[in-house]
């Protein structure tokens, strides 16, 4: 097989040096270069592109030596690499793949949006970077988390929204803090009504009827607090 050069040296007008070193996130390339390097000095010093252009993504030769590879774990930004870091290493929601690369290139992963952090877990945590939260990062009760999920953006509810509701808030490894607080137009909740004191769900004043039908008063407690009146 002809290698670039000697195909250049063949042509007869003037051409660079293509490199044909695959980066090992090929199948990824957005988050190819989307971490850090431990010491960029170092990686600097140690793989050389070949283009000099980063931008191209022109894979150094020595990153995918054997010899190197304690080296490519401190370099995975230089090595076009951090598909293999920790963060990355788990699966996207089956065939959310392709979807989760066009959220990635508009911002959800790393948006402060509740509902785009919500995505981020559960549907591209390994484009998103997130494989070593989503297992200690949970929300207690899904349904109420995803029909509550306004109260995260109240400074009322943060304390509650963050315990019960981490992973939709966004609020892993924050106990007792919010992503966003008070933000205006997003859910008015009077400052006088204590925390923990709350509907669950949003179709209480629907079915009022049945708090204190002693079939359902368990139920109507835990779910709809505030509407049946039974706040301490």
């Amino acid at each position: 097989m002809f290698n670039s050069l000697f195909v250049c040296l063949l042509l007869t007008v003037p051409c660079s040096v293509i490199s044909t070193t695959k980066s090992v996130c090929v199948e990824v390339p957005d988050i190819a270069d989307k971490c850090e390097n431990e010491d960029d000095t170092l990686c600097g010093n140690l793989f050389s592109l070949q283009s000099g252009d980063p931008k191209l993504k022109d894979v150094p030769e020595d990153c995918i030596n054997p010899d190197y590879e304690s080296f490519v774990n401190l370099c995975r930004k230089r090595c076009f690499a951090c598909c293999t870091d920790d963060a990355h290493k788990c699966s996207n929601k089956p065939g959310f793949d392709k979807k989760c690369g066009e959220y990635f290139k508009q911002g959800i992963c790393t948006s402060s949006n509740p509902l785009f952090k919500q995505i981020a877990y559960q549907e591209c945590p390994s484009t998103c970077g997130l494989c070593e939260n989503t297992t200690a990062c949970v929300d207690k009760d899904r349904v109420v988390c995803e029909t509550s999920y306004r109260l995260c953006f109240n400074s009322a509810y943060k304390g509650i929204m963050s315990d019960l509701c981490p992973q939709t808030c966004g609020t892993c490894g924050q106990k007792g803090k919010c992503a966003i607080v008070d933000q205006p137009g997003e859910v008015t909740v009077p400052t006088t009504v204590e925390a923990k004191c709350f509907d669950r769900v949003g179709n209480c004043a629907s079915v009022k009827s049945r708090c204190n039908n002693s079939n359902y008063k368990a139920r109507m407690t835990e779910k709809c607090a505030k509407t049946c009146g039974f706040c301490k």
